[in-house]
């Protein structure tokens, strides 16, 4: 068994209608030994987003990590789970692997397209559930207009002052 220096990132792209458009794969190498950081994770998340000329979220990471024996593995009637789901938030851990399953180990990272349009409307509707769209256009809009004159006032100098407001002594 030996321990993880690399893994495979692959980068795959799906559409509105759920259709796998594009796929990329890149190489990266660990700095730390059979762990990928959190920081390093979400830097290579954002860098794989900026490849998609289209508007795109992250829609699920998966990571495969295979580290049993072959001869265990036929021994066992049961399956291993090889592949489980994680977020950017965690660092995620490689366990050491049989050298002929190196290349296996691999992060795939799924970007969904995202329309703008259904983005808004969904966001509305879960501010106030219980309102149509319509009506939370009109609410939303309820602002009202305040004018404010900047007139300047004229400085009163002793001939501007009305005849009839000049004391006699």
């Amino acid at each position: 068994m030996e321990q993880v220096n690399y893994i495979f990132f692959y980068y795959c792209y799906i559409d509105g209608n759920n259709n796998l458009i594009f796929t990329k794969k890149e190489k990266h190498n660990l700095t730390i030994n059979n762990l990928l950081t959190s920081d390093n994770l979400i830097n290579i998340i954002y860098n794989g987003k900026k490849k998609f000329t289209n508007r795109s979220k992250v829609f699920s990471i998966i990571v495969h990590n295979n580290y049993e024996d072959p001869l265990i593995y036929l021994q066992k009637n049961e399956l291993p789970q090889y592949t489980y789901e994680t977020n950017g938030l965690k660092d995620v851990k490689f366990q050491n692997t049989h050298k002929e399953f190196l290349k296996l180990n691999s992060i795939y990272i799924f970007y969904q397209n995202v329309n703008i349009c259904n983005y808004n409307e969904e966001t509305t509707q879960i501010n106030n559930p219980s309102q149509s769209i319509s009506n939370n256009k009109h609410q939303l809009n309820k602002t009202k207009k305040i004018y404010i004159s900047l007139k300047k006032n004229k400085k009163n100098t002793r001939k501007s002052i009305p005849v009839h407001a000049k004391k006699i002594y």
